[in-house]
C-alpha cells in the first residue's frame, strides 16, 4: 500500500485522476490541479453511540495526514460528516468545506471560518477552483437529513465523476445519465434506506458509467454488504472493487 504522500504527491497526467478509497463512503480523488476529499470519516467516533458501529478495519490514513484543497459532504451523518475526522486536520484554514444546508450548520460549529464554507444544495451547481459540483437527489431516510445529497464533479480534462450519497433507489434517477459520467460510486449496502446490490446495478445499467465502483461497506458489520457480489452480478459493466487506502489511477478514453 502506498503512503498517503506517495499518493499526494502522484504525477497525474492529462486525461486522469486518481482515487483512494478511505473506507465506507468515503474516498480521495486528485486530479492535475486539486485533491478533493469526499465523506472521510477516519475516526471511531460512531462506536461512542453503539458498539455495533465499532469499526471493522483502522482507517487507512490519519487525519492529520489528510490534506486536500476541497472537502464535500453528502450529508450530516457520522459516517459521513465526523467531527472527529474535522478537527484532527491540519491547515483547515486551507481548506474550502462543502456541503448541503446541515452540513454547512455542523461546519461552523466546528468553527470552520464562514469564509471556507459553500453551501451547495440539490439541483444547484457551483464552480469552486475550477471544478464545477452539482448537488443531486437523494432519498434521506430520516428527517434530519432531508437534505441529503450526492454529487456530479466535473473535474480538469471534463472527467465526470457520480457520488450517489446515500439513497434509496429510484426511477427518477435516471436524470443522471445524460451527464455521461466516467465514475459512478454508488452505495450497495441495501440498509438504512439504500440501495442494495441488485438496485444499485439496475441503477448503473441506466445511467452507463465508464466505470462503476461500490461503496458504502466494509465499515460495520450490521451494515455491510459484499462488492464481490456486486461484481459478480453486474455483467456489462466495468466494475472497479478499490482496496482500502490503496490507489486507483482512471484515464478518460481507456
Amino acid at each position: 500500500m502506498k503512503k498517503i504522500s506517495q499518493v499526494l504527491g502522484q504525477k497525474i497526467d492529462p486525461g486522469e485522476i486518481a482515487v483512494r478509497w478511505l473506507g465506507q463512503a468515503g474516498y480521495l480523488v486528485k486530479s492535475r490541479d486539486k485533491i478533493i476529499c469526499i465523506d472521510p470519516y477516519l475516526s471511531d467516533s460512531a462506536r461512542k453511540l453503539s458498539k455495533d458501529l465499532t469499526r471493522m478495519t483502522p482507517p487507512p490514513i490519519l487525519s492529520e495526514e489528510l490534506k486536500c484543497d476541497l472537502f464535500l459532504t453528502t450529508h450530516n451523518h457520522l459516517d459521513h460528516l465526523d467531527p472527529d475526522t474535522i478537527q484532527r486536520l491540519k491547515d483547515k484554514d486551507k481548506i474550502i468545506f462543502i456541503g448541503p444546508r446541515t452540513c454547512r450548520k455542523t461546519f461552523l460549529e466546528l468553527k470552520i471560518k464562514e469564509e471556507n464554507i459553500i453551501q451547495i444544495d440539490i439541483g444547484e451547481e457551483k464552480e469552486i477552483c475550477g471544478i464545477k459540483i452539482k448537488g443531486t437527489f437523494c432519498i434521506p431516510n430520516e428527517e434530519s437529513v432531508l437534505d441529503s445529497e450526492g454529487f456530479i464533479i466535473n473535474l480538469e480534462d471534463d472527467i465526470r465523476l457520480y457520488f450517489t450519497g446515500d439513497t434509496a433507489y429510484t426511477d427518477f434517477l435516471q436524470y443522471i445519465a445524460p451527464y455521461r459520467i466516467d465514475i459512478m460510486f454508488v452505495c450497495i449496502n441495501g440498509k438504512y434506506g439504500n440501495m442494495n446490490i441488485v438496485q444499485a446495478i439496475k441503477l448503473a445499467n441506466f445511467i452507463k458509467p465508464n466505470v462503476v465502483i461500490p461503496s458504502h461497506y466494509g465499515m460495520f458489520a450490521i451494515n455491510d454488504a459484499d462488492p464481490c457480489e456486486f461484481k459478480r452480478k453486474a455483467e456489462g459493466l466495468n466494475c472497479q472493487i478499490l482496496n482500502l487506502g490503496e490507489m486507483y489511477k482512471y484515464r478518460k478514453g481507456d
